[in-house]
């Protein structure tokens, strides 16, 4: 058996941070590789540095009996302003992107998360209906009986909602407001409550004993 890991070491190697090929994550770490699952993400501060990398990777690949799929690889550049990036693999140059879903996350070149934020509470409202009929407001559930809900709530919902949420950078009041209206859809009617009851969102999470989720996200992030 060939890990990625092992070809990874040869293509870096002891001298390899030395030339600039890594992206700097914290004054005291560098970061050049990524291997989550099967996947390999090669990083580099700029495309000279990407395509020697790319190179050495592709020719440890052939070494050890392997090689580049190019028609699953892509290149993304991260920058405010779109930077052309012609990286190519065996003469065959990598198609470049503007968005990449990447491990259930969207990433963009400008670096933005609101459309992945948009992408939780879309993904998290789907489970709250599905689940609507058959248990939240289900009659035999009496408000007594808010643990089972709170159940879900916490187990189901709360991580289809927060997937990725250490990425997330929220820097706008509408994307705070979004992500808080998500949270208290489902647990207002956890509460048996709506809308026209006129209930502050603070009453409903005291006596739920729950806390804000961006306070929890916060809290973890800093």
């Amino acid at each position: 058996m060939v890990f990625c890991g092992e070809v990874l070491r040869d293509v870096w190697g002891p001298g390899a941070f030395a030339k600039g090929c890594s992206v700097s994550v914290r004054p005291e770490q560098e970061l050049g590789s990524a291997l989550p699952a099967d996947d390999v993400v090669l990083m580099a501060s700029s495309g000279q540095d990407l395509q020697h990398v790319l190179e050495r990777f592709a020719a440890e690949c052939e070494a050890a009996g392997m090689r580049i799929s190019t028609s699953k690889s892509e290149a993304m550049v991260l920058d405010r302003k779109r930077v052309a990036c012609p990286l190519q693999v065996g003469g065959e140059v990598l198609p470049q992107v503007e968005e990449f879903k990447y491990l259930g996350v969207l990433f963009t070149s400008e670096g933005k998360i609101e459309r992945e934020i948009d992408r939780r509470i879309g993904a998290a409202s789907a489970v709250m209906w599905s689940v609507y009929r058959t248990v939240v407001v289900k009659k035999e559930l009496s408000r007594s009986e808010a643990k089972l809900k709170l159940s879900i709530y916490r187990s189901i919902y709360v991580p289809t909602l927060t997937y990725g949420h250490e990425l997330w950078v929220m820097t706008e009041k509408g994307q705070d407001r979004g992500y808080k209206l998500a949270e208290m859809s489902f647990l207002r009617r956890v509460a048996g409550r709506s809308l026209r009851d006129r209930v502050r969102s603070s009453v409903t999470r005291e006596e739920l004993g729950v806390e804000p989720l961006l306070l929890q996200h916060r809290e973890r992030v800093s």
